[in-house]
């Protein structure tokens, strides 16, 4: 037989937890030490759902795995080092639940982006009106000639309001802003490859990246799919 897959590795385990149970046994199962311990830390819930039909292994299947596991160095590693974190592979409904859902998830998103990309962008306009409102005023206070008469008890500083409404709108600007990047960023734009070749930080600014796409989609749901 050819090497463990790692697909193989959630069937496999499902197995050997029903095994190690008592609940569904296999005769002549032989478990070496190292693999009976293994199995003694793996979590049982985690395996606790059967695989899909078509992945699942039979009992001659499993103990041909194991025994090839025995043989092989490699894919004795793979089965005791990382067959205790395998998840169950998802069925075809389930993914095309997660593609519907993503979907549903992408319309979404896209409203949401020109929404923000909108107001966003018309509070970074206001901004900069207001702020040049406030400047033509100041200009035009500084052309005044004569004496001026103040107030005795008038603050030495004082908010215009075209500056507290600058300050405002550049807030609201800046959340605008930022919401629609970070949605362009999920839907269209993909700087993994950039990220992972900035020296020292670059893999994990890379990993974090793929954590957050992964989080809004499911795998290969990224750039591209919009």
């Amino acid at each position: 037989m050819g090497h463990v897959r790692r697909e193989q590795l959630y069937p496999l385990f499902h197995v050997l937890v029903l095994h190690r149970q008592g609940r569904a046994p296999l005769d002549g199962l032989d478990l070496d030490p190292d693999l009976a311990r293994v199995l003694r830390k793996v979590p049982e819930e985690a395996f606790a759902t059967p695989p899909d039909p078509g992945r699942a292994l039979s009992g001659d299947r499993v103990r041909e795995v194991l025994d090839h596991a025995r043989a092989c160095k490699e894919c004795q590693i793979l089965v005791y080092e990382e067959g205790p974190y395998a998840r169950r592979p998802k069925t075809a409904r389930e993914l095309a639940e997660e593609r519907e859902a993503w979907e549903r998830e992408k319309r979404r998103m896209r409203r949401r982006f020109f929404l923000s990309a909108g107001y966003g962008t018309a509070a970074f306009v206001g901004a900069n009106l207001a702020i040049t409102e406030y400047r033509n005023l100041q200009l035009a206070a500084r052309k005044v000639e004569g004496p001026v008469l103040r107030q005795l008890d008038e603050p030495a500083f004082q908010l215009h309001p075209l500056q507290i409404l600058f300050g405002a709108l550049i807030l609201v600007a800046a959340w605008g802003l930022a919401e629609a990047w970070r949605i362009a960023n999920v839907l269209w734009l993909d700087f993994t490859r950039f990220k992972a070749a900035v020296p020292f930080i670059g893999q994990r600014w890379a990993e974090r990246s793929r954590r957050e796409r992964e989080r809004w989609g499911p795998p290969g749901a990224g750039p591209g799919g919009a």
